[in-house]
This record gives structure tokens, C-alpha cells and sequence, in this order.
């Protein structure tokens, strides 16, 4: 038995081609509907960062009022920036969120059809049962990608462009210590979420395995009661429960350490703008007001980074449940490789089918320069199950196609025959017989869709 190998992590370049892939295929969504309402949701997001930045300086000018009327003007642009701040983050999430359906709809549906281009049958034999749940989580790591980049990073990247040039009132020395902080702060964060990656997936093994060990008991309590094992049954449900909690418990102390740096980067740059302040600005008393915006800028912005971490997150699981995408794309670049040199008509005179030199694998088996002839009402291919037939017989009628060697219809390549023309001269009756969930009348016809009731 053939022992499996051990997956390795993806390389820098792997991320880059994947990355670049997904880029294609988000190209491939889009629509003008979506590309007007990314830029609205982003236009409104540049006013929200823009506007939340001005409202500290604002709220510094107050205090040099002596007059109620200018105050009170003050006080009423101060509310409605405020406002218009408010307004614009609430406008840009629901814009958005229209956007990141409608291109995870656009996604889903190319993505299907790629599915069907392609071969399936591949997908298939590799998860078999989960094969449908592709299409599903790919669709909403796609859409829960989108959303993180429109929401999280590019929000935290607006938030520093414009938070940087009023920190620099506070000195330009401290402000390089503050970007080399904030570096430090993104860096610790994405090793932080990083480490808890893991024990997360270890988490939800466990929760998987306690929630399938409990309804095996519940199911077999017939067993259970009939031979006393009710004690038994409580040990390994408690152990299993005890595993869950003692990972549930080092993910919450991870993110517990992470939230607890992340406030620590907050206050280091803090101390750093303050204790950098000119001795002048303290003496004349201009302390109290920088400092009250100061802590309106690093609080705002401290609290927009630590949404990086969900980002990081994200990005590398969407990643992970995108790669069907990535395949499926370089599968469908191939196939219409192969595609364009079938041109020919196939003309069927004896019927003979040849395999010559052909090679294939599967995963219990590996074949190669195989060659057959099937003469028509004389050849029969029997054997146990596992053993090839249905692969044998997928080559015949061209679903899938040998990894090396021909298969061949009275001397032409079936490889090089039109699809249409191929699929005229050949039938295929499956052992499962499946009818779709449609009227019989249409399954009927589901080989000729264009088919009358007379002919039907």
C-alpha cells in the first residue's frame, strides 16, 4: 500500500500564482453594477476616514472660542462632520454588501460551469462526498475575501494616510518611532493569529469528533443498555468534552495575550508622542488640548489596525478554500488546450475501438501501455468491482481522458473528433440510474433538449 505524502506548506511563489489566479477569476466576476458599487462603497469609506480625522482638530479649536455664538457654530460643524462620518461607514457596509453578494453570485456561477468543463470526475474520486461542498465554501471564502479587503484593509490603509500627516505636528522623530511601531504591531498581530490558526483547526476537529462520538451513542443505546456501558459512554463523551475545552481555553488565552499586546502598542505610542513634546508647547500650557486629539487619532487608528488581524485570517483561509478555484482554472486552460485540435467529424464505418499504449492510475492502481480492441458485438469487459471498468469506459466515450496513449474509433483519435460528433456515434447506460428532480418528460429529452413530444 502506497503510503501518502506529506503535504507541504505553499510556497512564496505558490501564494504569488495563487493570489494571481484569484485575481483573474475576481476580473472574470465583475460586471459594471459591481465595479460602481466597489467604488461608491470605497468613495464613501475615504470620506468616513477623512471626515473621522478632522473631527479631533476640530474639537481642539473649541476650547480658543470665548464667544457663545462662534462655540456653539463650532459645536454644530463638530455633530454634523460627526454625522456625515457615521452616515458614510453605515452607507459604504450596506453598498458593499450588495457588491460582495452580486460578485459571489457571479463567482459561484462561473465557477460551476468551470466545474462542468472540466473534469470532474477528478474532483470527484478525490472527495467524494464533499465534492458539492466545493462550490459552497468556495463561494463564501470568495465573498468573505472581498469584503475583508474592502472593509479591513483598505479602511486601515485610508486610516494611516490620513492620520500620519497630523501626527506629525507632534514631531517627525516621534512619528518614524510611531510607523516603526505600527509595523511592529502588524507583524506581532499576523504571528499571533498565526498560532491561533492552529489550535482553532485543532478545535474544530475536536468539536466534530465530540459531536460524532455523541450521536454514535445515541444511536447504538440499544448496545449501550443492553450490556451495562452507560458508565463507559459518559468516560469517553467527558474525555472528548475535555479535550474541546482545553483547546477552547489556549485559543480564548491566545487571543487574550494578542488583545493585551495590541493595547500595549497603543500606550508605547502614547508615551512616545507625549514625552516627545517640546518643552515650549508644556510651558505655555498647549498639553492639555494635543493631548486630547492625540489620543482621538491613536485610539481611532489602533482600533482600525487591529482588524488586520481578522484580514490575516481570512486571507490565508479563503486562500486555502480557494485553491479548488486556482485548480480548476489551470484544469480548464488545459482542456481548452486539447479542445482546439479537435476538429475533425467522426465517421464510424466498422466500429472498432482501439486503446493503444494507453496509461492511466487511480487510487488503488496503476496501468500503463495497455492496448485492446473491442470489436462491436464481440468484446465484453467484466471484473470485480475496483478494478477499472468505469475508468476503461470513460476513455470509450471521452468524459475523461488517459494520461498517456490513444484511444481510437476505427483508426481516428477520439481526441481529435469534435465533441458533438463523438458523442452522436456513442451511448453510454449506467449502472446508478438517476433521474433528474424534473418532469419526466424533460429527463426524456435531456439528451435532446430540442426534441417534440411526437419524437419524444
Amino acid at each position: 500500500m502506497a503510503l501518502k505524502k506529506k503535504k507541504n506548506k505553499p510556497t512564496r511563489i505558490e501564494r504569488l500564482h495563487r493570489l494571481k489566479k484569484l485575481g483573474a477569476l475576481f476580473y472574470r466576476s465583475l460586471s459594471w453594477k459591481n465595479i460602481s458599487l466597489l467604488l461608491l462603497s470605497i468613495a464613501l469609506t475615504v470620506t468616513e476616514k477623512y471626515v473621522g480625522t478632522e473631527i479631533p482638530e476640530m474639537c481642539d479649536k473649541v476650547g480658543k472660542h470665548r464667544e457663545v455664538a462662534p462655540y456653539r457654530r463650532a459645536v454644530t460643524e463638530i455633530v454634523a462632520m460627526k454625522f456625515l462620518e457615521v452616515t458614510s461607514h453605515e452607507m459604504a457596509h450596506h453598498i458593499g454588501y450588495f457588491a460582495y453578494a452580486s460578485l459571489a453570485y457571479n463567482f459561484k456561477l462561473k465557477l460551476f460551469a468551470m466545474f462542468m468543463e472540466t473534469d470532474l470526475d477528478y474532483h470527484i474520486n478525490r472527495s467524494g462526498p464533499e465534492t458539492t461542498g466545493y462550490l459552497i465554501r468556495a463561494g463564501t471564502y470568495f465573498y468573505r475575501l472581498v469584503e475583508a479587503v474592502i472593509e479591513r484593509l483598505i479602511p486601515t490603509i485610508l486610516q494611516l494616510c490620513f492620520t500620519v500627516p497630523k501626527l506629525r505636528k507632534y514631531g517627525s522623530k516621534e512619528v518614524n518611532i510611531f510607523l516603526g511601531l505600527v509595523s511592529a504591531f502588524v507583524l506581532v498581530t499576523c504571528l499571533f493569529v498565526e498560532f491561533r490558526t492552529v489550535y482553532v483547526k485543532r478545535r474544530s476537529r475536536q468539536s466534530d469528533k465530540a459531536l460524532a462520538g455523541a450521536t454514535e451513542t445515541f444511536e447504538n443505546y440499544e448496545a449501550t443498555m443492553l450490556y451495562c456501558n452507560q458508565e463507559k459512554e459518559k468516560q469517553k463523551y467527558r474525555l472528548r468534552e475535555k479535550r474541546f475545552y482545553s483547546l477552547n481555553k489556549k485559543v480564548e488565552l491566545i487571543t487574550s495575550a494578542m488583545k493585551h499586546t495590541q493595547k500595549f502598542f497603543l500606550l508605547a505610542n502614547i508615551l512616545v508622542f507625549a514625552y516627545g513634546k517640546p518643552e515650549e508647547d508644556i510651558k505655555n500650557g498647549n498639553n492639555k488640548r494635543s493631548l486630547n486629539s492625540l489620543m482621538l487619532y491613536l485610539t481611532k487608528l489602533f482600533g482600525q489596525l487591529t482588524t488586520m488581524g481578522s484580514f490575516y485570517y481570512i486571507l490565508m483561509t479563503s486562500l486555502a478554500n480557494l485553491d479548488v478555484s486556482v485548480e480548476i482554472e489551470e484544469q480548464l486552460e488545459e482542456f481548452e488546450i486539447r479542445n482546439r485540435r479537435r476538429t475533425q467529424q467522426l465517421i464510424v464505418s466498422e466500429g472498432v475501438l482501439r486503446f493503444v499504449g494507453v496509461g492511466f492510475s487511480t487510487s488503488s492502481f496503476s496501468v500503463s501501455n495497455l492496448n485492446l480492441t473491442f470489436t462491436p458485438g464481440v468484446t465484453a469487459l467484466i471484473g470485480q468491482s475496483g478494478t477499472g471498468k468505469t475508468t476503461i469506459t470513460k476513455f470509450m466515450v471521452g468524459i475523461t481522458a488517459p494520461k498517456e496513449g490513444t484511444v481510437e474509433i476505427d483508426g481516428t483519435n477520439i481526441l481529435d473528433v469534435t465533441p458533438e460528433s463523438l458523442l452522436s456515434q456513442v451511448s453510454i447506460i449506467t449502472q446508478n440510474i438517476f433521474l433528474f428532480n424534473e418532469s419526466l418528460l424533460e429527463n426524456i429529452r435531456y439528451a435532446r433538449i430540442d426534441a417534440t413530444d411526437e419524437e419524444v
